[in-house]
């Protein structure tokens, strides 16, 4: 309203349940109004400043507009996605403690402070296309290591076992410490060094 036409409306609705002012429009009561419903729905919805939601909910895809880079939930696909050299950041905000990210040809794990730990009973590296294991490791069990997904190094309760041979630049023994060969009670051939 104007002077002219009455003063300005400031409470709403048949209940009188919206209150306007000069810098906001809000319920008289917290926690009672609806903004539109399921059947008749708003458009668009421009803010410029902060949202606070609690409990949201959306049904179709959700895209967070960064800088450069984008992250989408894709509701279709059921995946959160991220764009190239579009960054998942845990820890400190100015220096990300961890991030996850691919940058359009390569794909990366950052661990910027701190131990990296990957956790689990058993796990396992395979290529890409899961044909190929590259290192399997087991809680109280054997770590091994493959080359073109054939076993060639694995840990055992009493050391390693070596499927292959072994190609070495040198080996060192300190004194008496034996080579032995032949029969394991008792070696068939010693080699070693009393000082």
């Amino acid at each position: 309203g104007t002077s002219g036409e009455g003063g300005p409306v400031t409470v709403l609705g048949p209940a009188q349940d919206f209150v306007a002012s000069t810098t906001e429009i809000k319920p008289k009561t917290t926690n009672t109004l609806d903004i539109g419903t399921s059947l008749l729905q708003f458009k668009d919805l421009y803010l410029e400043g902060t949202a606070n939601l609690v409990d949201v909910t959306t049904t179709g895809d959700v895209t967070l507009t960064g800088a450069a880079n984008n992250i989408v939930f894709d509701a279709r696909d059921n995946a959160l996605e991220f764009a190239d050299n579009a960054k998942a950041a845990f820890g400190d905000a100015t220096t990300p403690d961890l991030q996850i990210y691919h940058d359009g040809t390569d794909n990366y794990i950052e661990s910027n402070a701190g131990e990296l730990y990957i956790q689990g009973d058993g796990i396992t590296l395979r290529s890409d296309t899961d044909t190929e294991t590259y290192v399997t490791m087991d809680k109280d069990g054997a770590v091994a290591l493959y080359y073109d997904n054939s076993k060639k190094f694995e840990t055992t309760a009493t050391g390693v076992a070596i499927t292959g041979s072994l190609a070495l630049d040198g080996i060192h023994l300190d004194d008496n410490e034996k080579i032995t060969f032949g029969d394991s009670v008792t070696p068939d051939l010693e080699i070693f060094h009393n000082g």
